[in-house]
């Protein structure tokens, strides 16, 4: 099959699983593999596939990150803040630490 025509089935894929709660990496893995697409060109092409859709969700959402470089961005009382998002990602950190 043709690399163009795989490439826009597993970005099509990545697109529409992204905003599902469902592993959108996974699904365009197993797709690519499907389709014979695999090796080090796919996982480049996974990498920056993932890229993509990780700048779509900030630029998307850019004033609710945009808010965690204010002064109110950074108060806990004020929703959710820098402290909320630390609180969630440092325990995550700690395991991969000790895991890895």
């Amino acid at each position: 099959m043709d690399q163009n025509l795989i490439a826009v089935i597993v970005g099509f894929v990545e697109g529409v699983t992204e905003f599902l709660p469902v592993s959108s990496t996974g699904h365009m893995i197993i797709v690519g593999h499907m389709l014979g697409f695999d090796g080090p060109a796919a996982d480049i092409f996974d990498v920056f596939v993932q890229l993509g859709a990780i700048l779509s969700v900030i630029f998307i959402y850019k004033e609710r990150f945009a808010r965690f470089f204010t002064k109110e961005g950074w108060q806990a009382d004020k929703g959710l803040s820098v402290w909320h998002v630390a609180a969630g990602i440092v325990p995550v950190m700690g395991v991969a630490f000790f895991c890895i």
